[in-house]
């Protein structure tokens, strides 16, 4: 294959996605790219002319000094080559790199045109996934809780739904919705097996119950947050709602045991 790409000629694109694939599967993703831009300014009109664009936008993805740029390699497959086999993964990817490149608004852009596009795909529901993720964290809560329902109701069995479950709750939560919270994430918590899924869930429990002033309800919640993921990333806050909820049911020790945490 390597001799193919060398000499060129019109095998070369053909041979050069083949290579490439091959050293991206091995983990090295500069040769792979090297590979692709050297023959894709002679790809023309090639049948693999897309292939290689996605070649090159795995590759780039995949040398973390260079991802940003993947986005856009990723979002040009599709838009340049919109009836290809790539397309469809193309787009899936721009907004999955968009995403964990914390560009929410983006992701939530290749999310939506994908699923425009290709609503009945198999990556459909990653893509749905991706724009819910998006949407809670660019503050569109009503709108996130939505589209966490509607995974739920169309791939109850896939492996992100206990994700789905418990950010329901949350954008649930942050809409000031304490009840609903409550009566949305205490049905499924025994179902919830990742230790900081299972932290937050009962956080928000915890926080709901506060907020309605049933603190000492609110007391079992956050003990269950903490001994589930005591590490977890809003511990600090769990502690302080915590040493909060014990003062208003009248155990000063331990509200002074729980805020000596966060101070220490």
């Amino acid at each position: 294959m390597s001799k193919v790409v060398a000499t060129g000629g019109a095998s070369a694109p053909e041979a050069a996605h083949w290579v490439a694939k091959s050293l991206l599967k091995q983990n090295n993703p500069a040769d792979a790219l090297a590979v692709v831009e050297n023959v894709l300014p002679k790809a023309g009109k090639s049948s693999f002319a897309a292939a290689l664009l996605m070649d090159q936008a795995d590759a780039v993805y995949e040398i973390p000094q260079r991802r940003g740029a993947s986005v856009a390699l990723y979002a040009a497959v599709a838009s340049e080559h919109p009836n290809s086999p790539e397309a469809p993964q193309a787009l899936y990817m721009a907004a999955f790199a968009a995403m964990n490149l914390h560009d929410y608004a983006a992701a939530a852009t290749h999310a939506n045109a994908f699923l425009a596009a290709h609503a009945d795909h198999e990556l459909a529901v990653g893509a749905g996934h991706v724009l819910a993720e998006s949407s809670l964290l660019l503050g569109k809560y009503a709108e996130a809780e939505a589209l966490y329902k509607e995974l739920l109701a169309k791939a109850p069995g896939d492996r992100d739904a206990e994700i789905w479950k418990i950010h329901r709750g949350t954008a649930l939560y942050l809409q000031k919705k304490h009840q609903q919270t409550i009566d949305t994430l205490a049905p499924v918590m025994s179902e919830i097996r990742t230790p900081a899924l299972v932290a937050e869930g009962w956080y928000r429990i915890g926080r709901s119950q506060v907020a309605l002033r049933e603190y000492s309800a609110a007391v079992k919640s956050l003990t269950a947050s903490l001994a589930a993921a005591p590490k977890w990333k809003l511990a600090d806050d769990t502690h302080l709602v915590l040493a909060y909820a014990y003062q208003q049911t009248k155990n000063f020790a331990k509200a002074k045991e729980h805020a000596g945490k966060v101070i220490a």
